[in-house]
């Protein structure tokens, strides 16, 4: 969530300015996401946050399981943006940039929820992109295939072992199959096309979302 300009990746990769990497989980509970947009506010620096996808099918995902899926992302989300929008319209300037897992538009029988919570988020992205655009606050998505992640190297032997393949399969036939390039998207790759949204050159994209 961005309210003024960005000019350098470096804003959004260093310590400074905030990282891609996420360092520990975040709980987008009430209570923190007031804390969150406080710093934000008073920092004015540039935080992106992604919620890792839990790997499910229906079979293993209960309605509890689902429900807090949809809390974390899809109501978080909507807790964060209802506390920034204002500062944003205030100012006449803002930008939003959604980080949403590819299941949302390519279901993925082994992220059930997550397609489910991801295709709510590029609804949300497209719904908001036309409602807030009249105050110059634009809204869009980045949709990632797979970054090689600490989350993504601990789920590689359990893929293989449930699919019976080896674990170099399971990267190449598997996680890299939709990826054209055939290979894992990187944080740089992510901080480079956030930046070219929140930069002037893309002041008229709107309820897009840019697949990675």
């Amino acid at each position: 969530i961005q309210s003024h300009p960005l000019k350098s990746i470096s804003q959004i990769t260093s310590p400074k300015g905030g990282s891609l990497q996420k360092k520990k989980k975040l709980s987008l509970e009430e209570p923190d996401d007031h804390q969150l947009v406080q710093r934000i506010r008073e920092s004015q620096k540039r935080r992106i946050f992604e919620v890792n996808d839990v790997k499910q099918q229906l079979e293993e995902l209960t309605e509890d399981g689902l429900r807090h899926q949809l809390d974390t992302k899809l109501f978080g989300w909507m807790r964060m943006i209802r506390q920034v929008y204002p500062v944003m319209r205030e100012k006449h300037w803002g930008r939003i940039c959604n980080l949403i897992g590819g299941a949302g538009k390519e279901p993925d029988p082994y992220m059930f929820g997550s397609g489910m919570t991801n295709s709510a988020l590029l609804n949300l992205t497209k719904s908001l992109s036309t409602e807030f655009a009249p105050d110059n606050v634009l809204v869009n998505a980045i949709c990632p295939g797979y970054v090689l992640t600490p989350l993504v190297e601990k789920q590689i032997p359990d893929t293989a072992k449930a699919r019976g393949l080896t674990e170099e399969q399971v990267k190449k036939d598997v996680l890299l199959a939709a990826q054209p390039t055939k290979q894992f998207v990187t944080v740089e790759q992510i901080a480079a096309t956030t930046l070219f949204l929140c930069s002037d050159a893309a002041a008229s994209i709107t309820g897009s979302h840019i697949a990675v």
